[in-house]
């Protein structure tokens, strides 16, 4: 199956939503009234994040793309998907039960790249990169709501490359062909470094499962402002040392 865009994903998300993404106590209420006791300093902050929400949501094009996939062949550490194989204990594991998966990519858009490197200010390129984010997370659960209603994938999962030891980035050459120039039709850029271009874009696959893993589960890096569970120390000893191939 050839790949599916979606590009008309509506950028919905609120200037609240936008001063919460920022930690900004935005001096409004929920209705939009003004609270009073903010400074000078603080009221010009939230009219600078106001003008580049205004902005941001005037020129966002949130796209993704996705790929339908059939598992050929697995072992113990490797799965081969339409063909193309990829090398993780983890992805193999947590599949055993599926035969068949979406690769997919998404990103914030290239309009909104090319309008936050026109920032030179720190703050204001960091602004932009959280909106961008935001915008980000529009494309993905629009995604996960396509996918839910054509494909009725309700209990799902993914896992995306670089995200664990056991499936390194550079998984993402493997993944990129297996989207057969999807990724590159919605304006996504693999670069040297096996990073993407917009960087607010992520790639991956999505699956049924029972029970919602996350890559989170099996990282052990303390800190993390991205972290979405918590770290399971005996989990991968548990579940994936010694699990063998289908």
């Amino acid at each position: 199956m050839e790949p599916v865009i979606l590009d008309e994903i509506p950028f919905q998300i609120s200037l609240q939503e936008t001063f919460q993404a920022l930690r900004i106590r935005s001096g409004t209420s929920r209705s939009g009234r003004s609270r009073p006791g903010k400074s000078r300093s603080g009221n010009a902050q939230i009219d600078q994040v106001r003008r580049m929400y205004e902005k941001a949501r005037e020129i966002a094009r949130p796209k993704a793309v996705f790929r339908p996939v059939r598992v050929e062949e697995r072992t113990e550490d490797q799965i081969t998907l339409d063909g193309v194989t990829f090398h993780s204990r983890v992805l193999q594991v947590n599949t055993r039960d599926v035969h068949r998966m979406f690769a997919f990519a998404a990103t914030c858009g290239q309009e909104l790249e090319e309008w936050k490197n026109g920032f030179e200010d720190l703050i204001e390129s960091y602004y932009a990169d959280q909106i961008n984010a935001l915008a980000l997370q529009a494309a993905r659960e629009a995604l996960h709501a396509h996918l839910r209603q054509r494909y009725q994938l309700t209990e799902s999962s993914t896992m995306n490359p670089g995200s664990l030891e056991d499936w390194p980035i550079s998984e993402q050459v493997p993944l990129f062909k297996l989207l057969d120039g999807g990724p590159e039709a919605i304006g996504v850029e693999l670069l040297p470094s096996m990073l993407m271009s917009p960087g607010q874009s992520v790639s991956g696959l999505r699956f049924a499962s029972q029970g919602d893993f996350t890559s989170c589960q099996l990282c052990p890096i303390e800190n993390c402002p991205h972290r979405k569970a918590p770290f399971q120390p005996g989990l991968y000893q548990e579940k994936y040392q010694n699990a063998s191939g289908a």
